[in-house]
């Protein structure tokens, strides 16, 4: 996305796919992620520039350390598990969750490109529940969403999907990952809170970083998903803070917060 709305991010990105050809990759030119190599496929361009949601890359920076463990929930075409793949390195380990074919098979690729064997992709979708669910596929790379959660405005079709929570599957995985999870990072499209439902014994036991975004049309809706969220963390002791905004201009809505355990039940809050 750009500033100026989805009609100008698709002129954007059907520009820089005219420089781009099929199946090359790029360097990322700035930020954080600066020089990890790209394939973005249909995804944002600013993720090659390295502009792309640089709150949360800033997020990311200061949260990660060499041998940690993230869960990546929703990880799109992987420029966000990338990067977390080179800040834990090779002694930590990064588990991205993408339904999306398409997407996980980006995911693959950019972490090959980067020479990244301590990511590994999980195909499913991540909800409250084991077992199948209804995705509802999106042209806009990053936009599908479980059809029992929201529906997307540039919906392209259907497909059945895996779907697992982050309790079951750590029930099953823990014992392969070299350490507590310090970070789970949650970009869902409408489902974040049925992510959270399902990963109460996580954050309960582990008390990983919470990096969660949610987004809608209008402040509204945008603001409902993010109290019920917030909430929802707050009951659990952690401290809640807003990031600043990752599009600002943009003609929809989008938050990112910071979940911190020791929050004390407060929630404390500091909007952008």
């Amino acid at each position: 996305m750009n500033d100026s709305g989805p009609a100008a991010w698709r002129r954007g990105l059907a520009a820089f796919r005219r420089q781009l050809r099929p199946g090359r990759s790029c360097r990322v030119a700035s930020g954080p992620g600066r020089g990890l190599r790209l394939d973005p496929g249909t995804g944002d361009p600013d993720t090659v520039s390295g502009t792309y949601e640089l709150p949360v890359q800033e997020a990311f920076v200061d949260a990660l350390r060499p041998g940690d463990v993230v869960l990546d929930v929703g990880a799109n075409i992987g420029f966000l598990t990338a990067l977390a793949g080179r800040l834990v390195g090779p002694a930590g380990r990064v588990i991205a969750f993408e339904p999306v074919p398409a997407n996980a098979r980006l995911v693959r690729r950019n972490a090959a490109l980067n020479r990244q064997a301590h990511i590994d992709i999980v195909e499913s979708a991540v909800g409250d529940h084991d077992g199948a669910a209804t995705l509802v596929l999106a042209r806009h790379a990053g936009g599908a969403a479980l059809a029992d959660a929201e529906h997307p405005p540039d919906a392209c079709g259907e497909l059945r999907v895996a779907l697992v929570t982050l309790d079951g599957w750590l029930g099953a995985n823990a014992a392969c990952l070299p350490g507590p999870v310090r970070l789970v990072k949650i970009d869902v499209e409408g489902a974040e809170a049925a992510v959270l439902s399902g990963a109460t014994a996580l954050l309960t036991r582990e008390r990983p970083l919470v990096l969660l975004e949610v987004d809608a049309a209008d402040v509204a809706a945008a603001e409902a998903k993010y109290e019920r969220c917030r909430e929802f963390l707050v009951r659990l002791g952690y401290g809640v803070e807003r990031l600043p905004s990752a599009y600002p201009g943009l003609n929809w809505q989008v938050i990112h917060l910071l979940a911190r355990p020791g929050g004390g039940g407060s929630g404390e809050d500091s909007p952008s």
